[in-house]
């Protein structure tokens, strides 16, 4: 099975970047390819689930751990000259990256400002030295196709330091910055392995990360660079095992420089930390976090415009926040307090999630109760929350690999639904297409409801799933 289904992931990428090429990124994604990627992708995610089971009961070798690695950079690299499906993100990305490798700062114009500058001074002809942006015709292009380009970036300063390194070193480049996502895989997978060993768990589970048809379309083929948080979470998980919570909690701070959301995760490591150590490790949470604004400060208040944008951004693939807001706006009138009321009330949901959740065995850490946990609280709040784009579930596979279950699986399998959207909008269908996010979430959901129940029922009859063995105490 697992020769097969490696055969299968390559050929899975090969096929999304085949067929990538008859979709046109810029409209809505409506070409003739994309049922039959959206298929394709859902049939790799089958074989990736049932090969992750497989791998997850098979004791690791030099020999099988060098070939899910080779598998997941071979299926990675067929993405690089990929079309990107479903959105242009990559072009804000490179537009962002370029104000921090010209010694700008991001957060002072919008990405049409910046363009008219442009136009402006190149109309003009100003100075000897031409800007650093108009060196390059394919600044041009990415102008052109950037999404929001009035607003100011919501991405948060880490985040845009990392597309400001590719930039400086090669340029407006998609290809530069798909293949530093391709490094970041590659060294989540390293430190996943790591992390694994530590646990007493097979090796061979980082093909939950490297294997992912997930990883492939959303970091590889569209270019989302969750990939990066993604890779900062596994090495604070690994350092909450390894007992060093203040580095820890200074890594989870990178991580809210990267995507501000991750602050959800800080009641649960808090409560990993030892109460002796907790204000120490608060305080590096807080100075890694905040170091990475200060760079940025002089933009003022735009530092923090972006994301107060997003925030009030509008619904997109969420099953479950428009109609609780909906409801709620009909009571109370106003559809601004409504979103604010639902927001606020999932904040106090995970929030209690983070607080309560069990993440201890006889009085000591339990890595795979805590690695349980972050990935429910993530999980709750991307679902339940406005935005449930599939690329942020990303973050969750690297803590699905230490604890694997049957939803997280039937999740990514059920995540390329999001892209049948696009087609059933432009078309016929466009009534039915309010219906996907619900095909997407709820059969995950129903399937983590009675998943206790279910392992209860196991472990009572003495069948215990590989990846349960292994509730680590520290």
């Amino acid at each position: 099975m697992p020769l097969a289904a490696a055969t299968i992931m390559v050929a899975t990428g090969a096929g999304v970047a085949l067929l990538s090429r008859g979709i046109d990124p810029l409209g809505a994604a409506t070409g003739a390819p994309l049922v039959p990627m959206v298929v394709l992708l859902i049939f790799g995610s089958i074989v990736y689930a049932a090969a992750c089971s497989s791998l997850s009961g098979r004791e690791s070798s030099p020999i099988a751990f060098a070939l899910v690695l080779v598998v997941a950079l071979a299926a990675g690299a067929t993405q690089l000259a990929s079309r990107p499906v479903g959105n242009t993100d990559y072009a804000r990305y490179l537009i962002d990256g370029g104000a921090v490798a010209c010694g700008e700062n991001p957060y002072r114009l919008t990405p049409n400002e910046r363009s008219r500058v442009l136009a402006t001074v190149a109309a003009l002809g100003a100075g000897n030295e031409p800007s650093c942006f108009l060196g390059d015709p394919r600044w041009r292009q990415l102008f052109a196709i950037v999404e929001n380009g009035g607003e100011i970036t919501p991405y948060p300063p880490l985040a845009v330091l990392w597309f400001g390194a590719v930039v400086r070193a090669f340029g407006p480049s998609l290809l530069a910055l798909r293949v530093s996502f391709l490094i970041a895989e590659l060294a989540v997978l390293v430190v996943l392995a790591f992390l694994l060993e530590r646990l007493g768990l097979s090796l061979l589970l980082i093909a939950v990360v490297g294997w992912a048809p997930l990883v492939l379309k959303e970091v590889l083929n569209a270019a989302h660079y969750d990939i990066v948080p993604a890779l900062l979470l596994t090495v604070s998980l690994l350092l909450m095992t390894m007992r060093r919570p203040a580095a820890s909690m200074a890594v989870l701070g990178c991580i809210v420089a990267t995507k501000l959301f991750a602050a959800i995760l800080l009641p649960l490591w808090l409560r990993a930390t030892e109460p002796g150590h907790r204000t120490a490790a608060l305080a590096a949470f807080g100075a890694a976090a905040a170091a990475w604004w200060l760079p940025f400060l002089g933009a003022g208040a735009n530092v923090f415009a972006g994301i107060s944008g997003l925030a009030t951004a509008g619904i997109a693939n969420a099953p479950f926040f428009p109609v609780l807001a909906g409801r709620l706006a009909s009571v109370v009138r106003d559809p601004g307090l409504a979103r604010a009321i639902v927001g606020l009330s999932l904040l106090a949901g995970v929030t209690a999630i983070g607080l309560f959740h069990p993440i201890r065995s006889g009085g000591r850490l339990d890595a795979v109760r805590l690695a349980r946990g972050a990935a429910l609280v993530l999980a709750v709040t991307i679902v339940c929350g406005p935005l449930a784009s599939p690329w942020y579930f990303v973050w969750l596979l690297p803590l699905v690999a230490v604890d694997l279950r049957p939803s997280w699986m039937l999740l990514v399998v059920m995540l390329p639904l999001y892209y049948l959207r696009f087609w059933m909008v432009a078309g016929e269908y466009a009534g039915y297409a309010r219906l996907v996010p619900w095909l997407e979430f709820v059969p995950a959901v129903m399937v983590g409801l009675l998943e206790p129940l279910y392992l209860n029922r196991s472990s009572s009859a003495g069948r215990t799933r590989p990846a349960a063995r292994s509730s680590v105490v520290l």
